[in-house]
């Protein structure tokens, strides 16, 4: 008898059914919910085939699948219409938000070295799909960041409103104002051809100008350009303006690093050039390989039909 309590026992602990969210049928047994879907599920889903919609006009678009979904929703490019066949010639990334009024929030330090060392340049877009209205905003902001010379423990980007673009100097950290779209797009403007192209123009502007951004992060140059001011859906009157907050040595030692590269192309191009020219670049890279010594106390020489350089 004990044998066969101990077996019951067994049986039951074994045969136990998992515990989970069930419908309950008509009969009023449980069961899996057929046919049903969370009532909102589709709303992020329908704006990023708004803004998928827009971008696909200026070039090709590849959505992120959702397991993959780390913080962009769209990777996209601009290509140039060239006889029969559209080359690419800008990269990109945009994240989509629905509603007027959108926030990004990069709540931790790691969160905000991600957004400011994202190598494509990188738009943030929110949907009013009441209105079917979208707008586009430019990141300058990350690059103010980074020019500070220290990451902040958190970072929020603040969709703004009107149609006068400024930028906000990030002073009131955690908190930044993106000011007005670069864009504004309804649905006129996505069945008029030639006002599309006059938008592409713009957008161009603001994709090149956040790809040289770019690479002056990864050239360690706390520095950026923008422009003083801008007006959404026109190109900004005044040329972009250089930038700079402050110097660290981690800075100059990476641009020291990049230049010394850049230095050695030069010569390479050089060799078959002006050898007064090359002696001013040889200068420059011993300046940079022995920081130093003074600029005028290397030249160049020729030993052996090779190009040398001494000091003194």
């Amino acid at each position: 008898m004990a044998k066969q309590r101990k077996r019951v026992k067994r049986v039951k602990k074994t045969t136990a059914p998992k515990k989970r969210t069930q419908a309950k049928s008509i009969s009023g047994r449980s069961g899996a919910a057929t046919g049903v879907v969370a009532a909102n599920f589709h709303e992020a889903g329908r704006s990023e085939i708004l803004a998928d919609y827009l971008f696909s006009a200026w070039g090709t678009v590849t959505p992120v699948r959702r397991q993959s979904d780390y913080g962009l929703d769209l990777y996209c490019t601009l290509t140039e219409r060239i006889g029969q066949r559209a080359r690419v010639r800008e990269y990109f990334s945009v994240q989509v938000k629905s509603g007027d009024s959108a926030v990004w929030s990069f709540n931790d330090p790691a969160s905000v070295k991600w957004l400011v060392e994202h190598p494509l340049p990188l738009f943030l877009c929110s949907v009013n799909k009441k209105t079917a209205v979208v707008r586009i905003y430019h990141t300058i902001p990350r690059f103010q960041i980074w020019a500070l010379g220290r990451t902040p423990n958190g970072v929020e980007l603040v969709a703004g409103n009107g149609h006068t673009g400024e930028f906000n100097a990030c002073a009131s950290l955690p908190t930044c104002s993106l000011s007005a779209p670069i864009l504004e797009v309804g649905l006129p403007d996505l069945t008029d051809d030639l006002r599309m192209e006059q938008l592409r123009g713009v957008f161009n502007y603001w994709v090149a100008l956040d790809r040289d951004n770019c690479e002056l992060v990864r050239a360690g140059l706390l520095r950026f350009r923008r422009p003083h001011s801008y007006n959404t859906n026109e190109l900004p009157l005044q040329v972009a303006n250089w930038t700079c907050c402050t110097l660290i040595m981690k800075s100059l030692d990476e641009a020291f690093s990049i230049l010394l590269r850049l230095l050695i192309a030069l010569e390479v191009n050089l060799r078959i050039r002006i050898a007064a020219n090359l002696s001013l670049v040889w200068r420059l890279r011993c300046c940079l390989i022995e920081p130093r010594r003074n600029l005028q106390t290397y030249s160049m020489v020729v030993i052996g039909g090779t190009l040398a350089y001494r000091v003194g």
